[in-house]
């Protein structure tokens, strides 16, 4: 259906008159094999298609009928800069690309199209979800893209393999996460557990294991995995026999929000197919990416790829183990674990200089902070009783054009989070030194109030409020905002300046004080660090505090 849709989109210009317009597109459809409408509905959807290809063209409908569709079939699309960085990480120095790519949980089809983007000339995806499969073979026909080699098919990779006892050059996929029902009883015995059964609860074992399967001796498989699956006890038997093989090649960590689920900070897992009893003979790279941009990796890989035996640790981001190191009771193959920062050798001038900047940071940071507490001293009671406002939710606001949810920020705009992480205030308002990139905006609501009607602070003051978040959440481990349900006092605009000046100049507080304690953090422990190295030494006099 999908696909029909663009097709007739894309196809031969109709007649431009509205009525001559629909007349031509159902004439089309007429014409068309196979049942593709069943009502007026149809019609409808495939006429607003056709608009909206005349608008902004194929490739921007496309993109957005992914995104709903997706969101529609309760899945999520993997992030294209997280497709392209998984497909940059199958590319191996002096080799051509690999070309043939399999994604057994092929979504829409982000790593297909990556795929074939950087030279793959036959790509395969299965996927449980039929309307992920039909939503995949739109893009993978787009004209931008027209894949001669694709092949789809619908099925659960696991239970019903479609493409059992084929061997592909590489393997990219995002497999579904925590799933208990994956199989564990019927697929006991299946010749796919070369390195064991996975238990019940390592549902994303049974895909790495699914993904080395399929792959062609020596062939590279990238997968997106949860943190739990590089140290839960239940997968520790089958994490030594990958190690033990020389299956696992390096475990990315990804920085929490750049894929869902947003909250958790992903890891990229590289594996490769060696021959069964074969030994680890090469080390397993571990890279802390935390702090990168996602496009650095991949020359960390490729360093390493050329040279595992001499790849020189960078102190905090990059570190080869010897498998031997690896094989512990835990097998724990975490970064965080065995990345590790090495500080350089510290002499006693670079120690003072450091500490008397450090210091000097700290009392500029704590003299504004004073500048401020003189203010909070301004408050008074509102009375015997608590001030009562009429409300409007910020859906009535959208209604009555007082505010609008926009994409790109301006100053004087209000930030909210899309998802509730802690306590701490949940709104700001955008400065003009503010600096939005793409990954600082991601999972982020836009507010931009009216300035005739609505002050931003005061918007934000209110909206941020915990117990405001709190009604307009939803969810336990994972906390959804929906703004919408958000309210806001009805107030003239002169009494809400006056608010909003008030929380501005508790924003304003709530900074300084974190500067300030983090710089205070930090200046102890610098200090500690050079004492302790032997840089610097204590008073010799007894120290009290004044």
């Amino acid at each position: 259906m999908v696909r029909f849709a663009l097709e007739v989109a894309s196809g031969p210009e109709p007649p431009d008159e509205e009525g001559r317009l629909y007349s031509w597109l159902t004439e089309r459809l007429r014409e068309a094999e196979g049942p593709w409408l069943s009502g007026p509905a149809e019609e409808i959807v495939l006429l607003a298609a056709l608009a909206a290809v005349r608008a902004v063209g194929s490739a921007a409908v496309i993109e957005a009928v992914l995104d709903q569709g997706a969101a529609g079939a309760g899945a999520v699309r993997t992030p294209g800069v997280v497709a392209k960085l998984m497909a940059d990480l199958l590319a191996i120095p002096e080799k051509s690309y690999p070309e043939s790519i399999l994604d057994p949980a092929c979504g829409t089809g982000a790593f297909l199209i990556q795929a074939l983007d950087h030279g793959s000339n036959r790509v395969l995806g299965q996927d449980i979800a039929e309307l992920q499969i039909e939503l995949a073979a739109a893009v993978l026909h787009e004209p931008a893209v027209a894949a001669q080699d694709a092949v789809l098919r619908v099925g659960d990779s696991l239970l019903h393999d479609a493409f059992r006892g084929t061997a592909v050059d590489g393997v990219l996929c995002n497999p579904p996460y925590n799933v208990r029902r994956w199989g564990h009883d019927e697929l006991a015995y299946d010749e796919r557990w070369v390195h064991g059964l996975p238990a019940r609860t390592e549902s994303e074992l049974a895909w790495v294991q699914h993904s080395l399967a399929h792959l062609e001796a020596e062939g590279l498989a990238v997968l997106l995995l949860p943190p739990s699956v590089a140290h839960r006890n239940s997968g520790r038997r089958i994490r030594q026999s990958l190690l033990r093989s020389g299956s696992v090649r390096a475990v990315v960590a990804l920085r929490q929000g750049v894929a869902a689920p947003l909250h958790v900070p992903l890891h990229v897992w590289i594996l490769q197919k060696r021959p069964i009893g074969a030994s680890a003979t090469s080390p397993v790279l571990f890279i802390q990416a935390a702090d990168l941009e996602l496009t650095d990796v991949p020359a960390i890989w490729t360093r390493f790829v050329s040279t595992p035996d001499t790849f020189e640790s960078i102190p905090g981001v990059a570190r080869s183990v010897p498998v031997v190191e690896l094989l512990d009771e835990e097998a724990d193959l975490s970064p965080t674990r065995h990345v590790r920062t090495s500080s350089p050798e510290l002499t006693p001038a670079h120690a003072a200089q450091s500490s008397a900047a450090a210091r000097d940071q700290l009392r500029s940071s704590a003299d504004e902070l004073l500048r401020l507490l003189p203010l909070l001293d301004k408050w008074s009671l509102a009375g015997d009783e608590p001030k009562r406002w009429r409300t409007a939710t910020v859906a009535d606001l959208l209604r009555g054009g007082a505010v609008s949810l926009v994409e790109e920020p301006e100053p004087g705009d209000v930030l909210l989070p899309a998802l509730v992480r802690s306590r701490a205030s949940q709104a700001r308002v955008v400065e003009n030194d503010d600096e939005a990139t793409a990954d600082s905006l991601r999972g982020l609501h836009v507010v931009r109030p009216d300035p005739d009607r609505l002050d931003s602070w005061f918007l934000a003051g209110f909206m941020g409020a915990d117990d405001n978040i709190s009604a307009a959440s939803t969810g336990s481990s994972m906390i959804k905002l929906d703004v919408r349900k958000l309210k806001v006092p009805l107030m003239p605009l002169a009494d809400q300046q006056r608010f909003g000046q008030a929380f501005r100049h508790l924003a304003e507080l709530r900074r300084a004080a974190r500067e300030t304690a983090a710089r205070a953090e930090q200046t102890a422990a610098d200090l500690m660090s050079a004492t302790i190295a032997g840089a610097l030494v204590p008073p010799e006099s007894p120290m009290s505090t004044p």
